[in-house]
């Protein structure tokens, strides 16, 4: 969609990346969860990982 109507340079940031994805991750199921949870590494302790994505995002507030 943005390719269509912007030509130019597109910046995101990982951290823009990281945030969007794991709301995504944390409300998919099945082999969307697994993927995603694959693609972004949480491979520790599902409440230790939202632990740490909440004192993040904290911070950055």
């Amino acid at each position: 969609v943005i390719a269509k109507t912007h030509t130019g340079d597109l910046i995101c940031s990982p951290m823009s990346a990281v945030s969007a994805l794991s709301m995504v991750a944390y409300g998919a199921r099945g082999d969307t969860e697994t993927a995603l949870r694959s693609g972004l590494h949480f491979n520790v302790d599902d409440n230790i990982q939202k632990r740490g994505l909440k004192t993040l995002f904290e911070e950055l507030n």
